[in-house]
């Protein structure tokens, strides 16, 4: 994304502002004063207790309304340009999710620009986080068919790798698990090892959080594995992946 220059998320603390309290007054215009908060604090109190019950169907409303609002022009004041597909957003959606996003934004509107721009990687996986960020998960299948889709296993750890840069800790999880479950049910030992060697090999490197579970997964189907040409590629190759595989080996074994 070339709206901003780094793929490190960045915390600021906010000045607070200082609330004094009100000035109490002696005289009957004070008084007064005070019997009005009075009523207005009992009116607030009155209209705390009469929403709860409609909070869940307002909170419901919202929510079907940001869904809606994917992949839409309506509303939309910024552009995510995605290898060449555009995909309108908007800034109130996707920024207070991920300060990254925020400061994108900020970036490209104090150069009098609009659009965001995310060439380099995977379309599919940034079309993905983005649907996160309006819908609160993602397909396994793509809906935009101009952009080329990933395999059913590397898809999710790219989209692990942009939540990471994101700081999108929740879709991290959401991306882990899809991954986790997707080799339980359709093991599939070729698919695996090319995960294993674009998580291990690929430069800028890959998140090392995402390791321990390709670690687990393998030797989970150790024997799976064994014989096939691309582990023994990954053997020859040396590298981290087979000192921890070699060693949760040995931690199981004992």
């Amino acid at each position: 994304m070339t709206a901003v220059g780094h793929q490190t998320c960045h915390y600021q603390t906010w000045g607070t502002a200082s609330i004094q309290p009100p000035q109490t007054s002696t005289n009957a215009e004070g008084n007064d004063r005070n019997d009005q908060n009075n009523e207005e604090v009992i009116t607030l109190n009155a209209l705390e207790l009469s929403g709860t019950d409609t909070l869940g169907p307002f909170h419901d409303r919202l929510t079907s309304c940001i869904i809606s609002m994917f992949n839409q022009g309506a509303h939309a004041d910024i552009t995510i340009l995605i290898q060449g597909i555009s995909l309108p957003a908007h800034r109130f959606v996707i920024c207070p999710q991920s300060i990254y996003l925020e400061e994108a934004c900020q970036q490209a509107f104090s150069q009098d620009e609009r659009i965001l721009n995310c060439e380099q990687g995977s379309g599919a996986a940034y079309w993905r986080v983005f649907e996160y960020l309006y819908t609160g998960g993602y397909s396994d299948y793509l809906d935009n068919t101009e952009l080329k889709d990933d395999s059913k296993l590397s898809k999710h750890l790219r989209v692990y790798t942009l939540a990471d840069m994101f700081c999108l800790e929740d879709l991290k999880t959401i991306s882990l698990d899809k991954f986790r479950r997707e080799t339980s049910e359709g093991w599939d030992s070729d698919l695996f090892l090319e995960c294993v060697w674009e998580v291990y090999q690929s430069i800028p490197e890959y998140p090392r959080k995402i390791r321990p579970t390709l670690v687990d997964i393998a030797v989970a189907h150790a024997r799976d594995i064994a014989g096939k040409a691309g582990f023994k590629d990954l053997v020859r190759e040396g590298g981290d992946f087979v000192v921890e595989y070699v060693t949760r080996l040995l931690v199981q074994k004992l």
